[in-house]
């Protein structure tokens, strides 16, 4: 199994310079990503939330 494979937490955040602002002020988006990874290599997944979905794909190699 990949390391990269399983079911993540997604969170994005507003940039935003103003150390002032309160930390929830700045949530932008949330969701889960769910990633599958074959043998060859050929990720297949999702990333979405309540009322939105993407489809992903994509590759993965060995490497550092």
């Amino acid at each position: 199994m990949n390391q990269f494979a399983g079911s993540w937490s997604y969170r994005s955040l507003l940039r935003d310079p103003d150390l002032s602002k309160e930390f929830n002020d700045l949530r932008f988006g949330a969701g889960t990503l769910n990633i599958q990874v074959d043998k060859t290599g050929e990720i297949t997944g999702s990333l979405g939330g309540e009322g939105w979905s993407l489809n992903i794909s994509g590759t993965v190699t060995e490497g550092e």
